[in-house]
């Protein structure tokens, strides 16, 4: 009778639960040199328009303040993405020319890079000489065409580097999958597979057939 009494289950016992462990990332998500998107145009409004001038109610010193937020929270970040993101905290919506030309006086004192095609402004905790990074966002916040051509760089480098070779169209679509590109379009593949091109004739990659690898000595 004990031993019937034993078998019986407890009333009011807790359930088992089974835990399970969340799954493991894979692909870029996996890679060592991811680091978090930082999105600056989640800062809050700085000014007026009135602040941001021109006019007698410009204040320069808030406006080099509000850019310094910017590339510190963002940096590496081009150029016009910045001015953009400025003008929005003063409450605009537009940048102009003419506005782009004169908000680059208060970004003089931030280091930047500039190649032909684009000008980039880093923060202070990031070197352009050593920075490996680069960090997943979907396309809204961030559309592929407002990323820095070395981050692209180091993402392809970083794709590669995880299984030591990839095929080309496979490097594009992990790329563009990161940036959140749900497809890869005839436009994104071809911009990265400029980068790709890039890579190779700065001795980054080797290119073997359809094939990319890590060059030893980059």
């Amino acid at each position: 009778m004990a031993e019937a009494l034993n078998k019986q289950p407890i009333l009011g016992a807790a359930p088992e639960i089974e835990i399970v462990a969340p799954p493991q990332p894979t692909g870029l998500a996996a890679s060592d040199h991811k680091e978090t998107f930082n999105n600056a145009k989640n800062l809050p409004i700085a000014g007026t328009s009135e602040q941001l001038g021109p006019g007698p109610l410009t204040n320069h010193a808030l406006i080099r303040k509000a850019a310094t937020e910017i590339v510190e929270t963002e940096g590496p970040i081009l150029e016009g993405r910045l001015a953009s993101i400025l003008v929005a905290r003063f409450g605009l919506g537009t940048l102009r020319a003419a506005r782009l030309k004169a908000l680059i006086t208060y970004f003089s004192s931030f280091h930047r890079t500039a190649d032909e095609t684009e000008i980039v402004y880093w923060p202070s905790d990031k070197d352009p000489k050593t920075w490996k990074g680069f960090r997943p966002n979907d396309n809204e916040s961030r559309p592929l065409d407002q990323v820095p051509h070395q981050e692209l760089v180091n993402a392809v480098l970083a794709f590669v580097e995880m299984g030591g070779s990839a095929f080309s169209e496979e490097v594009c679509r992990a790329v563009s999958g990161v940036y959140g590109r749900q497809a890869l379009t005839k436009v994104v593949e071809t911009k990265l597979t400029q980068i790709i091109d890039w890579c190779v004739e700065h001795n980054k990659l080797i290119r073997e057939g359809d094939l990319v690898r890590l060059a030893e000595d980059r």
